[in-house]
């Protein structure tokens, strides 16, 4: 079933299912307590954003740091 949706929603990020609840070993690990959670990790593995909006989550924010990394990765070259 995830890989149907996968496919047929395009998605191009790792993506899991862990039983449905906040108390799966992933979403207890990285205390996720409400989906959809979206983390930004940069290049060496650093958490550098995290929102957990749900329904509202902050695209623009999320997009700012990305941004803000891909600009530090190109400064170093």
């Amino acid at each position: 079933m995830l890989r149907t949706v996968i496919a047929r929603e395009k998605i191009v990020w790792r993506s899991w299912f862990d039983g449905g609840s906040p108390e799966g070993p992933i979403s207890t690990r990285w205390q996720v307590s409400s989906w959809p959670t979206l983390y930004v990790i940069d290049g060496k593995g650093i958490v550098r954003h995290v929102d957990e909006g749900g329904a509202e989550l902050n695209i623009k924010a999320a997009e700012a740091v990305v941004d803000r990394l891909l600009r530090e990765q190109a400064s170093k070259r």
